[in-house]
C-alpha cells in the first residue's frame, strides 16, 4: 500500500501468494489516503500502517489492514503521533514502536509507542 509514481503518492496495493506466485489487488475501501514512506509492521494477523508523506505533507494518522477479511480500519487518533514519514518501526508483540523520520522540513527524534486498537494510544518518551 502506498509508494509514489514520479512524485505522486499512491494508495493502491496488492498481496503476494507464494504458493500461486501471483499478486492480487487488496481492497481500497477504507484504505488510508495516498502516501509514500509510511511506517508499518506486521502483527501476525494485521498490517499496521502509520504516517507517511501525502500530497499535503507528513501525515500522523494510521490504519490497520486485515488480510483474512480484506478490510481496512482507521485508527482513531486522540493524541496522534508526531506527523512524519520514513520513521523506523518495529512490532514488539503488542505495540508498534516508532522512532525518527521527518516532517516536511525537520528530522524527528521522538520515540513513540502505539497500541493499535480501534482507539489508539500513544506514549511519548519524555
Amino acid at each position: 500500500m502506498g509508494g509514489h509514481n514520479f512524485g505522486t503518492p499512491l494508495n493502491d496495493g496488492a498481496a503476494y501468494d507464494l504458493l500461486t506466485d501471483r499478486w492480487t489487488p487488496i481492497s481500497a475501501v477504507g484504505a488510508p489516503s495516498a502516501r509514500s514512506l509510511p511506517s508499518s509492521a506486521w502483527t501476525g494477523s494485521e498490517w499496521v500502517l502509520v504516517g507517511g508523506l501525502t500530497a499535503s505533507g507528513a501525515a500522523s494518522g494510521g490504519s490497520v489492514y486485515t488480510p483474512a477479511t480484506d478490510t481496512w480500519r482507521a485508527l482513531d487518533n486522540p493524541g496522534s503521533p508526531v506527523a512524519r514519514s520514513g520513521a523506523a518501526s518495529v512490532w514488539t508483540g503488542s505495540e508498534l514502536i516508532l522512532f525518527g523520520g521527518r516532517n516536511a522540513t525537520t528530522l524527528q527524534g521522538s520515540l513513540e509507542r502505539l497500541t493499535p486498537q480501534s482507539a489508539w494510544y500513544f506514549y511519548r518518551k519524555p
